[in-house]
Parts: structure tokens; sequence; C-alpha cells
């Protein structure tokens, strides 16, 4: 029943409390280290609490794992991977935004995801 329930969710529609914090798009390339090895990755979305991305030649093993992420030329931004599917991860930020003055300054100019 509940299947048939969510069906007539107008597309779009989040439930009030599927997400923590808005997400904004962002697409543009970006460097992954974990465990000295550095990756190429490929943003997809950002939020307050962190980042979805593909990471390139990683894997889709490294639940849990910490990474440092360098965006632009903002500080390196540490986070843990918390879900993986094939090459893209979800990323939370160890650290808020809030630590890092380039990274709040873009979520403030970035438009949300629609």
């Amino acid at each position: 029943m509940l299947a048939i329930k969510n069906a007539f969710i107008k597309q779009g529609a989040q439930a009030t409390n599927s997400r923590q914090f808005i997400r904004y798009n962002l697409v543009e390339p970006c460097l992954v280290v974990r465990w000295g090895r550095t990756y190429q990755g490929m943003t997809r979305n950002i939020s307050r609490g962190g980042i979805a991305l593909d990471i390139i030649g990683m894997g889709s093993s490294a639940m849990d794992a910490e990474l440092t992420l360098y965006l632009r030329d903002f500080a390196p931004v540490t986070a843990t991977s918390r879900w993986a599917h094939k090459r893209t991860f979800g990323l939370q930020f160890t650290d808020g935004p809030t630590d890092n003055a380039g990274l709040l300054a873009l979520l403030e100019c970035l438009p949300p995801q629609e």
C-alpha cells in the first residue's frame, strides 16, 4: 500500500525529512586523496553537509573511508565516504563549510538544485 501512496507524489516533491541541507548543482573537476594516492574526480552536487562526486579509479569499496577533497583553490576539505554506487560517491564533510571560507562563499552564491 505504501508504494501506491508514494506513486502519487508530484515529481520534484520531497518529504520534509528527506534531506537536512539544500543541494546545489556543482559540476567541476576536483582531486581526492585517499591513503596518499590522488584520484581525479568530477563533482555532481554539494550541500553544507557534503558532496556527491564521481571518482575515477578508486573503486566503490571505500565506505567510511576518510578522504581529502581539493576543490578549486580552497583549503583542503576532509570528508568521509557514506555511500557509493560504481564510481559515484556521497561524502559527508568532517568539518562544516563554516571552517572553509572559500567553500562557504561558494555555497552562498549557488542557486538551489531543482
